[in-house]
């Protein structure tokens, strides 16, 4: 298609957050764990983009976090939202999760954003779909997660290319993304 690759003009972005939490503290162990909420508006230009909601867990081990959960994640977007639960031992990232699902994004709305005065951008239809994000236990992994994202797409179009429904089925490692299969 004409137009790619898709660029973001430079605008005026903000985050607008409310945050509380606690944490527990031992000296001892030189350990912290603690939990919080947030919500964040971000906002482009003087208009809100996303509005995001999180609980939030955290650990930390001898000065590092070793443990980032976002539990009952909602983002606000784009007329639609995406809801799910992310959780990132860092560590080794290579044991992540995720679960996220997509209802009704419109994406006509990324026009407002990735247009510019010298290049519109066109965009239309909506989106739904899911990402989950796992271990691959399997004795023949390919590698260490396995990653699983499918979309449902009406009327969609970027930039003059039409989109349709898609599944892609990968893998992630330490060095690799393999893709096992796109459609």
């Amino acid at each position: 298609s004409q137009d790619w690759p898709i660029k973001f003009q430079s605008n005026n972005t903000a985050f607008v957050t409310d945050a509380n939490g606690a944490a527990t503290l031992n000296l001892s162990k030189r350990m912290i764990n603690g939990k919080g909420n947030i919500t964040s508006n971000i906002v482009t230009d003087g208009k809100i983009l996303a509005n995001v909601t999180a609980q939030i867990n955290i650990a930390e081990t001898n000065g590092r976090t070793s443990l980032l959960d976002f539990n009952d994640m909602i983002i606000e977007a784009m007329s639609g939202y995406v809801k799910g639960d992310i959780s990132i031992p860092l560590d080794d990232w290579t044991n992540s999760k995720a679960a996220l699902e997509w209802h009704g994004l419109d994406l006509g709305e990324l026009a407002v954003y990735l247009s510019t005065d010298a290049q519109p951008f066109v965009s239309a239809g909506t989106s739904s779909g899911s990402l989950t994000v796992q271990k691959d236990e399997s004795k023949r992994a390919f590698e260490p997660l396995h990653i699983d994202i499918q979309g449902k797409n009406e009327n969609a179009l970027l930039n003059n290319a039409k989109l349709g429904d898609f599944k892609l089925s990968a893998y992630l490692g330490k060095e690799r993304l393999l893709i096992d299969q796109f459609e």
